[in-house]
């Protein structure tokens, strides 16, 4: 038991620094404004340059800010903007093995412009005064490539997503308005079906000569 126990200790030792290892670099630093008071969300981006790898980071509230896990060497080129200061640019920075490199810096205010925000209303987009509610177009493409069973119209109603057809918003039909080109096209007698021919199950329209179907829901 004597003879196993030095080694098992220096297995333990070699383990450890073995773990411990560290392959990379950090950046951290503060960024300030002209009258020394932290810029929160300014944007540090650092560049290994051989190789052209690019770290980001935002600085918090203390307008500090961590590039971590960095690859050793260099030179980085590190750029630091932030609105309304002058963009800083400093690319002689090396990194040491299991170092980090510290970089403060104090950001230079100038005036700038920025562009103008142009809102631009539509009186004619999906809520109008003729219009409050959803509504659902079916056109000539959808009439033709669709597939129908019964060729009527009820087949292309049921598109819209509150409708089985006939029902629109779970309301009976014989709440609906139908108008052709315009003109009501009630059912006159209220019986059975919404549409004239409902009783015997006639289409009062081919659906060869309907080009477009609209659906509109509280108009």
């Amino acid at each position: 038991m004597k003879k196993f126990l030095p080694l098992g200790i220096l297995f333990c030792m070699v383990f450890t620094s073995a773990f411990s290892q560290v392959t990379t670099s950090n950046i951290r630093g503060t960024v300030l404004d002209d009258q020394q008071a932290p810029l929160f969300g300014a944007n540090v981006v650092a560049v290994h340059t051989p190789t052209g790898t690019r770290y980001g980071a935002i600085t918090n509230e203390e307008g500090r800010f961590n590039l971590l896990n960095l690859r050793i060497g260099g030179p980085y080129e590190v750029t630091i903007s932030y609105v309304g200061f002058k963009t800083s640019v400093r690319n002689d920075i090396f990194l040491t093995l299991g170092k980090t490199f510290n970089y403060n810096i104090s950001m230079v205010s100038e005036s700038q412009a920025l562009d103008e925000v142009v809102l631009v209303s539509d009186q004619t987009g999906t809520f109008g005064s003729d219009r409050t509610g959803a509504e659902t177009s079916v056109g000539r493409r959808e009439l033709t490539r669709l597939p129908t069973i019964t060729r009527s119209a009820q087949d292309f109603t049921r598109l819209e997503p509150t409708s089985d057809g006939n029902s629109f918003g779970g309301r009976n039909a014989q709440y609906n308005n139908f108008s052709l080109d315009g003109s009501i096209f009630n059912n006159p007698f209220g019986l059975d079906a919404a549409t004239p021919g409902g009783q015997t199950n006639a289409q009062p329209i081919s659906l060869d000569a309907i080009d477009q179907i609209q659906l509109s829901l509280a108009p």
